[in-house]
């Protein structure tokens, strides 16, 4: 039962959308062939319900009125016009036509369904035409001597200016015509100059021009600009230092100092700046690393974490440039008219350390006429026997103040550090190394 219920729906749509095709078609044939290539539009037919539409609006717009504003009897230095002529008058047509548009309607046939319908609906075409009718009221012109100006009420007196503005080469680029004892002339904005302001002023062929730095030019204008670290002041003239340290310190993990036209870092005065120029490392003073440099006597810190062996007054540095060895010694054997080959006992006395070192391993040092053996950096004298030396293990001592790995080496050590560290220039402090991010702006993850 419900199959057959739907084929006769089925049948009804059909049979509704062929009749909707039979009165298109018949609704397509009364249009105007003219008409029906204007887009399926055409004139409604003048019956009762279309004549209210179809009105004739007529608008009367004055040519004269379009561009100035028409003169009246009130205004200054106006008289009537004793030959007037006929106006040119603009009227309005509201012509309206139909257009056919198919739209979906409900309630459509017996039982009421959806269904598509041809439906009329009216719009209008708006059409001018100029009519020539005879002045039917007073008419209005400037009096000899005056004529109109765009802006003012009646009529103004008559100036070589105002014949000046319609010459081919009248004032440009916004100068105003002045007259001066007759003669007229044009007062140029900034920027211009010449007889009739046609000469654009280029403020940087002397340089700079009225600007504090550099002088720019476009196509317009000339303009003032700065160098990096500064930006142009309110007068667009001068040029102000940016200070950096405003912003986060420019940066500087510690302190930050302006400077004209940039910045500098800064740090406490136990670290130091790193390569980095902002970053700072905890101060490495190699007299302390080991004590004294393992210099005898005095330790002198250089620049670039190197440092000099001096010794007091009365010794020589010796040929190892950290021991030091009495003067007096060798002032004495140099003073004396003596073969010292021939008295080798003398050396022997005073200098044991000249035969055999002493018979130390390392260095040695005369110490109240007697050699003293002393290891190099990294060793020292073995508990067993005064002469010989033996590899010191800072790494058993404080880790070797590594922060992360000690390393143990014959007569020294190195620090490591652990994966994503790197060592920082104390040799010893451990840092997360950073990634350089280039976008729009410079960007470093530690």
């Amino acid at each position: 039962m419900s199959k057959r219920r739907q084929l006769n729906r089925f049948i009804c749509t059909v049979i509704v959308l062929c009749l909707d095709i039979l009165v298109h078609a018949n609704e397509q044939k009364r249009i105007p062939y003219h008409s029906r290539l204007q887009r399926n539009r055409y004139p409604v037919e003048q019956s009762d319900s279309v004549a209210e539409v179809a009105q004739l609006i007529s608008e009367h717009v004055y040519e004269d009125e379009l561009d100035r504003t028409e003169l009246q009897s009130y205004m200054p230095n106006v008289c009537k016009d004793t030959n007037p002529r006929p106006r040119t008058v603009h009227q309005k047509f509201k012509t309206p036509y139909a257009k056919v548009t198919k739209v979906w309607k409900p309630n459509c046939g017996y039982q009421g369904n959806w269904c598509v319908q041809l439906e009329k609906q009216i719009h209008h075409v708006i059409h001018y035409k100029s009519v020539l009718q005879p002045a039917e009221k007073d008419q209005y012109k400037c009096c000899p001597g005056f004529t109109q100006q765009a802006g003012k009420d009646g009529c103004v007196p008559k100036s070589n200016c105002s014949q000046f503005v319609h010459f081919a080469f009248a004032c440009q680029n916004g100068g105003l015509c002045y007259e001066n004892n007759g003669v007229v002339r044009c007062s140029c904005p900034a920027g211009y100059t010449g007889v009739h302001c046609q000469i654009q002023i280029d403020d940087c062929a002397s340089g700079t021009g009225d600007c504090e730095r550099d002088c720019a030019r476009n196509p317009k204008s000339s303009y003032c600009r700065c160098p990096a670290g500064y930006y142009l002041a309110p007068d667009r003239r001068r040029c102000l230092d940016i200070d950096e340290c405003k912003h986060r310190r420019g940066g500087c993990m510690y302190f930050c100092e302006n400077l004209p036209g940039g910045y500098r870092c800064a740090c406490p005065s136990d670290m130091m700046l790193a390569p980095d120029k902002i970053s700072c490392v905890p101060f490495f003073d190699p007299c302390k690393h080991p004590p004294n440099g393992d210099c005898e006597h005095i330790c002198t810190t250089l620049p670039g974490y190197r440092y000099v062996c001096s010794c007091r007054p009365g010794y020589r540095l010796a040929d190892d440039k950290k021991r030091c060895l009495p003067q007096i010694i060798w002032s004495f054997f140099r003073s004396l008219p003596l073969d010292c080959r021939r008295h080798p006992y003398l050396l022997e006395a005073h200098d044991p350390c000249q035969e055999n070192n002493g018979g130390c391993q390392h260095d040695c040092r005369v110490v109240n006429g007697q050699a003293h053996c002393t290891c190099h950096e990294g060793y020292q004298v073995s508990p067993y026997d005064s002469r010989k030396c033996i590899d010191i293990n800072e790494c058993s001592h404080d880790n070797g103040g590594c922060q992360h790995q000690c390393r143990n080496v014959e007569g020294s050590y190195s620090c490591e550090c652990n994966p994503g560290w790197q060592l920082g220039n104390d040799g010893k402090t451990c840092y997360r190394k950073c990634v350089i991010l280039c976008n729009r702006r410079l960007l470093i993850l530690c």
